[in-house]
């Protein structure tokens, strides 16, 4: 039905659309959901396949695409990079808020906040990328 190597899926999802996809979580609470903890948790995982397309390897998804990196390392950094953002640019976050009309009840949130929606972010990513990419356990299940 598929191409070898052209992914489960005819049309594979776009990066931005994981952003998309977790963010009714933030439009469900938007008092504990750090908007920009979820969009960026949920994209950043993807930088994998473009390095890997960089070096000139395949675009197999690797150690950043699984649950287990998701539920441990990859919040953490999130973590850091996020919050670090949300202090220094407070600002700037607003006005990006308002342009895009996500209209958060704060711009900074604490870590544990970070580390929930970041969470929600990079696990959801992964869950969707098994649906769509050859390569991931539940898109070959459902192959048969």
């Amino acid at each position: 039905m598929f191409d070898k190597g052209k992914g489960c899926a005819p049309n594979m999802l776009i990066t931005l659309l994981h952003g998309l996809t977790s963010m009714f979580v933030y439009f469900k609470d938007r008092r504990r959901v750090d908007p920009l903890a979820l969009i960026v948790s949920a994209t950043f995982i993807d930088l994998e396949p473009l390095y890997y397309f960089l070096i000139g390897e395949s675009l197999d998804h690797r150690i950043w695409h699984g649950f287990a990196i998701s539920f441990t390392v990859y919040p953490v950094l999130i973590i850091l990079g996020v919050f670090t953002i949300e202090h220094f640019f407070d600002g700037r976050l607003w006005s990006t808020y308002d342009s895009l009309r996500i209209k958060p009840y704060q711009v900074r949130y604490s870590p544990g906040r970070i580390y929930l929606s970041s969470l929600i972010g990079g696990v959801s990513h992964v869950f969707f990328d098994m649906l769509t990419h050859e390569n991931m356990p539940l898109c070959n299940l459902s192959r048969g």
